[in-house]
């Protein structure tokens, strides 16, 4: 099964499940470069990788929480703000947006720093460790062929698919940067640009937004059909 994790490190199998078609528009609309790679390495039991594509469904606008009892709780919603406004720019067809909500029922991604109390808990299928400077996570189903939903502390039902980590940092600018980037896989982008020059590059010295080419990965994403739905979770599971 796959393991997610962020910026500074790769997407990499474990034993537990962590985790191009075109379109006729404008003549208006400049061409973009050609997408890099945006689906995940799925293990299954057998040991063979099968490609994977998640996204939302078309237009939709995707809720995440910050966990805000935790210092520096403020820098996390600023950096989403920059996110959510960076995302919304390389969405350039509407494909999907983010937005912060303060109600974790509704929530489908939990954002929060590494060494603050989580609102979500760790069952086996679900965990994973920060190694890097941000990491996302998802869960997988026992067969390996769906998301499962993350359990709440609390056991109130969950519709969260991603839970997102950020090691704490003072510095700004890099925190803008790892939120964009780790927002970027929760849109759907789970796997990694090989050119540095992009948002989703796996290593350091990440650009400050989305480049062209992230772009064209996410128009192209939101146009490929999903074959790793969302199973939800009994609450407490």
């Amino acid at each position: 099964m796959n393991l997610w994790r962020g910026t500074g490190s790769t997407w990499r199998a474990a034993v537990l499940g962590a985790v191009l078609v075109t379109a006729c528009d404008s003549a208006t609309v400049p061409a973009l470069p050609g997408p890099y790679d945006f689906r995940l390495a799925v293990y299954g039991t057998d040991g063979r990788a099968r490609q994977r594509t998640f996204h939302w469904d078309r237009g939709a606008v995707v809720p995440v929480f910050v966990v805000d009892a935790q210092p520096g709780a403020d820098d996390l919603r600023r950096a989403l703000e920059g996110a959510v406004r960076a995302w919304r720019s390389a969405a350039v067809f509407g494909e999907v947006r983010l937005r912060e909500t303060t109600d974790l029922g509704e929530a489908r991604a939990v954002l929060r720093w590494h060494d603050a109390t989580g609102v979500l808990s760790t069952p086996m299928t679900c965990l994973g460790p920060v190694t890097g400077a941000a990491s996302t996570l998802g869960c997988l189903n026992d067969p390996r062929d769906a998301l499962r939903t993350w359990p709440r502390r609390d056991g109130e039902p969950s519709q969260v698919i991603y839970r997102v980590v950020i090691r704490r940092t003072d510095d700004r600018e890099l925190l803008d940067r790892l939120v964009i980037h780790e927002m970027g896989h929760v849109l759907g982008i789970l796997s990694h640009s090989p050119d540095p020059s992009d948002i989703m590059w796996a290593g350091p010295d990440l650009p400050p937004a989305p480049t062209a080419r992230d772009r064209s990965t996410l128009r192209s994403l939101y146009q490929t059909p999903v074959d790793l739905p969302v199973e939800s979770a009994s609450p407490g599971q």
